[in-house]
Parts: structure tokens; C-alpha cells; sequence
């Protein structure tokens, strides 16, 4: 029976997915010659849409770097540090978890938003090492809510 009271229009989905940005090979191997990227290079890993949350960072590391220091930060500009400061990783195989920095967390992305990541490595250049980087976040649908 109609009761003239509107009905909601929110909608709960079934599923909750985290989708990521990768940043493709940060440092390949064609053979035994081996091409870093150079240090301060920055490459786009993607756009965030407006109303996500990032949730976590990774550096996967597919074969271990050899630099003086193996750094990488990961920002919201190209160079930047926003979202994890810069550290020294890359020495063991695998995921590594990144801290990622109190500014980014858990803040909702007001507009679609660039991630950048940054080789911000010194010392020796490495001859060796295959490494990636991953960004995690959530998309809280419009107006911020989880439910809509």
C-alpha cells in the first residue's frame, strides 16, 4: 500500500573490492644488462578517483636491488613524499609493506587524484634488481559514504 513516504536510493553492494595502482617495473633486466631507472625519476602509477581512501602501500621486490640505497617515496606530485615518505628497501624478495605517511590516511581524495612513485635511490647505481611498486585504496562512492 503507498504510504507517500519516498523510499532510499542508497544502495549496499554485496562486494567490497580494493582496487590498486601498479607501477609497472621500476628497475628491469634484459638478459644480464640490467637498466635502472635513474635516481629522482619519477613514473605515474595512475589516478585515484575523488572520494577513495588509500589503505596500503608495497614495493614488491622480484629480484634484490644492489644500490648504494635502494629508495623509492610515493606522492601526489612527481618528487613527492605525501603518501610514503622516502625509504630504503628492495633487499628482500617479495611484498614489503610501506608505512605510509599520517597525512594519507584515511583521508578521503576530494578529486581524482595522480599517484607518482620516485626512484629516490644514492650511492652505488644498481646493476641489479627487479622492483614495483603497488598502492591499495578503496572507493567510498559519492559524498563520502561507504553505503552509496
Amino acid at each position: 500500500m503507498p504510504t507517500g513516504t519516498l523510499g532510499t536510493q542508497a544502495r549496499d553492494y554485496p562486494e567490497r573490492q580494493v582496487f590498486y595502482l601498479h607501477s609497472g617495473i621500476l628497475q628491469t633486466s634484459t638478459g644480464n644488462n640490467f637498466t635502472a631507472i635513474p635516481s629522482t625519476t619519477s613514473i605515474k602509477m595512475g589516478v585515484i578517483p575523488a572520494n577513495s581512501s588509500i589503505i596500503r602501500a608495497n614495493l614488491q621486490v622480484a629480484a634484490v636491488n644492489n644500490a648504494g640505497t635502494s629508495n623509492v617515496s610515493i606522492g601526489t606530485t612527481s618528487g613527492g613524499t605525501d603518501i610514503v615518505a622516502i625509504v630504503n628497501q628492495g633487499q628482500t624478495l617479495g611484498f614489503t609493506a610501506l608505512t605510509l605517511a599520517a597525512s594519507s590516511v584515511p583521508v578521503l581524495v576530494a578529486a581524482d587524484t595522480t599517484v607518482w612513485v620516485t626512484n629516490q635511490s644514492t650511492g652505488a647505481t644498481a646493476t641489479t634488481g627487479i622492483l614495483s611498486a603497488v598502492v591499495e585504496f578503496v572507493v567510498n562512492g559519492s559524498g563520502g559514504s561507504p553505503l552509496t
